[in-house]
């Protein structure tokens, strides 16, 4: 849960260090920040989560501040259902006060209700959706993006455009839509589907190297949504692993970096843990196994 929110808020290049041995974080990502000037520094965090049944203590998280330090991390964020002891909270406010480096962040267990209606898709997804949260916007996201597919599809029938991107798009992200609410009716979180087959692959998708591992309902939706926002006759698609290099064809609109900021809310319901612009026309896309 803790990957999918950071992941959400802008972090980037997040990777997962558990299980085995971490090094002294669970995950390690970056963030951007930029001042008035717009001078722009890149943040090194690492990420430490702690499910406790006690309060935390001070030589827990110096043992963490020790390795951060080691490793180079300008921030070391503590993220656990539980707080730190009184004790543990004065040393982290000393030691942010004489702005020592790493500097330390916390997110308590309190801060989990205000964390979680703020991605209720995250929440939904992890099986820990409270009764009032489901009713206020799961789908939302979806909804939004259904709305403007149709509404593009309805302008290309009304002015014979020709193009049949948009209602394609829109009928690949209602289906999974559908998958993922009938997810969390039977088992109370989004679960992985059927394994993509090469007898679903569309005439316009060229898929190459190990594919049989991705999920079909996700794969899918996410090839229609590129082609209908790029326009794109065809889209070249080549596995390694969970790794995947999206190319496409002679687009006729849009740029690939508007291609990620259309896919940033939905990435959770789409399986992708990280999508980077290699250069115009080319997507790299990990997808979740």
């Amino acid at each position: 849960m803790a990957f999918d929110v950071v992941r959400a808020l802008g972090f980037r290049n997040v990777v997962w260090r558990t299980p085995g041995a971490d090094g002294g974080r669970d995950i390690e990502g970056y963030l951007q920040a930029s001042d008035p000037t717009g001078y722009l520094q890149i943040q090194k965090w690492h990420i430490e989560c702690k499910r406790y049944n006690s309060s935390i203590n001070w030589p827990t998280v110096w043992e963490k501040v020790a390795h951060a330090d080691a490793l180079g991390a300008d921030v070391l964020f503590l993220i656990t259902n539980s707080n730190p002891s009184p004790t543990c909270e004065t040393r982290i406010s000393e030691w942010n006060d004489e702005r020592r480096r790493p500097a330390i962040r916390v997110w308590r267990g309190y801060n989990f209700p205000s964390i979680l209606r703020s991605n209720i898709d995250i929440a939904a997804g992890h099986g820990i959706v409270e009764p009032d949260l489901e009713s206020k916007g799961l789908g939302a996201v979806f909804a939004l993006e259904l709305a403007k597919l149709v509404q593009s599809a309805h302008g290309a029938i009304e002015f014979e455009s020709g193009s049949k991107s948009a209602i394609e798009a829109a009928s690949a992200l209602a289906e999974l839509l559908e998958h993922r609410l009938r997810d969390l009716q039977k088992y109370g979180r989004f679960q992985k589907g059927p394994k993509l087959t090469k007898s679903s692959i569309p005439d316009w998708l060229k898929v190459g190297g190990e594919y049989d591992e991705v999920e079909e309902v996700s794969f899918l939706a996410l090839a229609a949504l590129m082609r209908h926002f790029m326009q794109s006759d065809i889209i070249d698609a080549q596995a390694t692993g969970q790794q995947w290099t999206f190319s496409f064809g002679a687009p006729k609109r849009s740029t690939s970096s508007d291609l990620l900021s259309n896919f940033k809310n939905i990435t959770h319901w789409l399986r992708i843990d990280d999508m980077v612009l290699q250069d115009e026309g080319k997507l790299s896309v990990r997808m979740r196994g």
